[in-house]
């Protein structure tokens, strides 16, 4: 027997946007394509998706009974009977888990902790990378940092500036569009990890010759 409301649910579901999050699309959908270009370590992706879907899993707050056409389109998680409306700011939320991501697996190694761990990780250090300054390339910054485990300002230089873009659709102030490089000077990463040491994001290195730093996580 077919339940009530059922064929009602099925044509709102037809209607609206719904996509299903998988492993090989999830950086396209949050638009982030560019990710693969800068990882490409599988388990790292692997960790980095598993934390995407939880997070999503978790924010939702519609059921597949409950699914409206909304501004925006939706997502549903593979497994659950979750749909996502992927609006602006849940976009951002998924960046930043994106961003967490590739830092806590640089970091950590993606292999270090079972996955409830690993992802557990990545959402903790998803709240703080809500503070960063995309704008200003402290997205790009920080990965830089995390990849090397500890470096100089001039390491990060050497990592951005005049190689493709990482992050080419945040608006950073620093991305030529000429060319599709980033344009940043040695200068405006020092201003910046200082302002990134403030918000506790970056540390200083102790006992080095020169000032070094690391991701504070």
């Amino acid at each position: 027997m077919i339940p009530s409301g059922y064929s009602a649910m099925v044509q709102r579901m037809s209607k609206s946007k719904s996509v299903i999050l998988t492993r090989d699309n999830f950086l396209d959908l949050i638009g982030v394509p560019y990710v693969n270009d800068i990882v490409h370590d599988k388990e790292r992706l692997d960790k980095i998706y598993e934390a995407i879907a939880y997070y999503a899993s978790r924010e939702s707050t519609e059921t597949i009974e409950d699914i409206k056409v909304a501004d925006g389109f939706q997502f549903k998680v593979p497994k659950l009977p979750i749909h996502f409306n992927l609006t602006k700011a849940a976009k951002e939320g998924l960046k930043n888990v994106v961003t967490a991501g590739l830092i806590t697996t640089a970091v950590q190694g993606p292999t270090t902790a079972v996955t409830s761990i690993a992802t557990g990780l990545i959402l903790t250090a998803a709240k703080n990378v809500s503070v960063l300054e995309r704008k200003n390339g402290e997205s790009c910054i920080i990965e830089s940092l995390a990849e090397r485990k500890t470096g100089k300002s001039s390491d990060v230089f050497n990592d951005l500036s005049a190689r493709d873009c990482r992050h080419p659709k945040s608006g950073c102030v620093f991305f030529d569009k000429s060319d599709g490089f980033c344009a940043i000077s040695l200068e405006s990463i020092i201003m910046n990890l200082a302002k990134m040491e403030e918000k506790n994001l970056v540390s200083r290195v102790p006992n080095v010759p020169s000032i070094q730093w690391k991701v504070v996580l």
